[in-house]
């Protein structure tokens, strides 16, 4: 059914919901700063940090060569761009909030575009609304993670295959760029996390076809730049081209190391987005099925997201991001159809029936964010380290930070790129090392209540869980007890 609604309705659409959607997500990551996991500090932030300051933790992972610099100095570049705003780690983070929001439009404008192409105002509208405000790609968004930064490559890359597909009224240039485009997107996505390699492919082949000089060998050279950028990069700064690829699989798959921070079943997916989602889960399943057959790429990546990673032993929610937006589509696209088919039983434009199903999308947007154990807590979750963190940096005669406890979680500190200042960070793991490390510490973070042997520090500030402490003097540096040394001796 063509679409005659004129282009303006489009265009406001778009806009309305870019700039709506740009907004939230940089308000809630503001407003409320959090840690989602370690990894979004100490594989990403943190090695950024250190290439632009020459402070940084580093952990097993940079120390065994098998995590890529693309991301880290991205973030580094934003960094030093952030200076020009202001100075300290509120200013960075915003600044990198921001730009990766920004990044993130490019699904909304994905499910606008593909919206209104199936469905016109009424799919733009619905689709705009899933990708502009569902809780998971809003809280997502502004992370420095890479696979949620690869999946949002992968959704704008499917989007461009789905409009430039062949036999669609493009021009033969306009589908030329765009097959460079898409392996460009491709390319880069999978250079952040090669884990969507058969998402990639199906895309690849959506957009190929049997095309194979003017599909295949366009995707292949727009590819070319990113991969050839990755090997680059891994050769200079890890020793061997491509060695964040296969020395990450040597060791998570052959080595199960990354089995030690937890082993889920294939199943467990789907039950922690029924936890998450609750009573939301049932339309966007029922709107999903219905749309599949109208928009097959989409939900053909959310199913291939899903199934290969539900095979990888160690899970995380973030991992399976580049499903939920193109199933949030493929959801906005079926509640259309359903829409449109009530209104034209009932021969009514607007009709209760036609109404209630759409309501029942947007509620189903509400009780995402509002169900008990759903994301709403999400935003109020952060460490309460995070204050700790924050008390310690803003503290001008800090010259040596300790972390005590033989079990001190150092992996929920923010690590130097939240401290930003080059005082050491020292781990000690027992009273022993109090001794010896001791002339190096004049602030410590350790369990509340302080043990007895802490006696000669006095409290700055107290959590639930965890104390700042501080002594009055000056420090002299006791590298073996720097957290570097130590999680080197650990392994960590």
């Amino acid at each position: 059914m063509p679409n005659l609604a004129p282009a303006w309705q489009f265009w406001t659409c778009l806009w309305g919901f870019a700039v709506a959607a740009l907004a939230l997500r940089v308000t809630l990551a503001t407003a409320f700063p959090n840690i989602h996991r370690p990894d979004e500090i100490f594989q990403n932030l943190e090695p950024a940090h250190r290439l632009w300051s020459g402070w940084g933790v580093v952990t097993w992972e940079w120390r065994d060569g098998i995590r890529s610099w693309f991301l880290p100095g991205a973030l580094a570049a934003l960094m030093s761009v952030s200076t020009v705003f202001g100075q300290g780690p509120e200013t960075y983070l915003a600044v990198i909030a921001i730009a990766l929001s920004l990044l993130s439009l490019g699904v909304v404008v994905t499910g606008v575009v593909l919206g209104w192409r199936h469905s016109g105002p009424l799919g733009a509208v619905l689709c705009g609304v899933l990708c502009s405000f569902w809780p998971d790609l809003v809280y997502f968004a502004p992370k420095p993670l890479a696979e949620i930064q690869a999946g949002n490559l992968l959704v704008i890359a499917a989007g461009l295959a789905i409009v430039f597909a062949p036999g669609t009224a493009v021009s033969a240039r306009a589908r030329r760029a765009s097959c460079l485009a898409i392996g460009a997107l491709l390319g880069l996505a999978f250079s952040l996390r090669f884990q969507l390699a058969p998402a990639l492919l199906v895309i690849a082949v959506w957009a190929g076809r049997r095309d194979l000089r003017q599909g295949w060998l366009l995707l292949l050279l727009g590819a070319a730049l990113p991969l050839g950028a990755l090997g680059v990069c891994d050769f200079l700064t890890l020793g061997s081209p491509f060695q964040s690829i296969w020395k990450n699989i040597e060791i998570n798959l052959f080595e199960h190391r990354s089995e030690i921070y937890g082993v889920e079943p294939p199943y467990w997916y789907g039950v922690l987005v029924l936890r998450l989602w609750r009573p939301a889960l049932l339309p966007v399943t029922v709107f999903f099925l219905i749309g599949a057959p109208r928009a097959r790429l989409m939900a053909l990546i959310s199913i291939v997201v899903v199934g290969f990673h539900s095979l990888i032993p160690h899970k995380e929610i973030s991992f399976i991001y580049a499903a939920l937006p193109p199933a949030l589509i493929v959801a906005g696209i079926g509640t259309a159809r359903v829409v449109m088919a009530a209104a034209e039983a009932l021969r009514s434009r607007v009709s209760l029936a036609a109404m209630g199903f759409a309501a029942s999308l947007l509620w189903a947007v509400v009780a995402a964010y509002t169900a008990d154990h759903s994301f709403r807590p999400l935003w109020f979750y952060g460490h309460e380290m995070l204050p700790i963190w924050k008390e310690a940096r803003s503290r001008p005669d800090l010259c040596g930070l300790g972390l005590y406890g033989a079990r001190f979680p150092w992996h929920i500190t923010g690590g130097y790129a939240l401290l930003d200042r080059p005082a050491p960070i020292y781990l000690l793991r027992s009273p022993a090392a109090l001794g010896p490390a001791g002339p190096g510490i004049n602030y410590l973070i350790a369990a509340n209540p302080p043990a007895p042997e802490l006696h000669s520090y006095e409290t700055v500030m107290c959590g639930s869980d965890f104390c700042l402490l501080h002594r009055p003097q000056g420090c002299i540096e006791t590298p073996a007890y720097r957290i570097d040394a130590v999680l080197a001796d650990e392994g960590s």
